[in-house]
């Protein structure tokens, strides 16, 4: 394939004036899974050393307080993890009857 020929997966980018900057972005985001951020209260054990350093690594702890053995944390975090510590939102949302 000679250089100047255009594939159906490749975009040209000007480093020099930014062409073709936003096509690639848009094709970037098209293709790339989202995981959005939630804003969760969680309550979690001092003791599960696991999920909580899950929360601060992959999210952004907002605030943040220790009370009856508990770590109450406002945080961000991506949904595919909130969804993983469910268990933990506070206050728990209501069971629907």
């Amino acid at each position: 394939m000679k250089s100047n020929e255009r594939r159906d997966n490749t975009i040209f980018v000007s480093a020099l004036t930014g062409a073709g900057l936003d096509e690639l972005l848009a094709r970037v985001d098209a293709v790339m899974p989202v995981d959005p951020l939630v804003r969760l209260n969680l309550r979690i054990p001092i003791s599960d050393g696991r999920h909580l350093s899950l929360v601060h690594a992959c999210g952004r702890v907002l605030h943040s307080e220790v009370s009856d053995g508990h770590m109450n944390l406002e945080a961000e975090l991506p949904e595919s993890l909130a969804r993983r510590l469910e268990d933990f939102v506070f206050p728990p949302a209501e069971a629907s009857h």
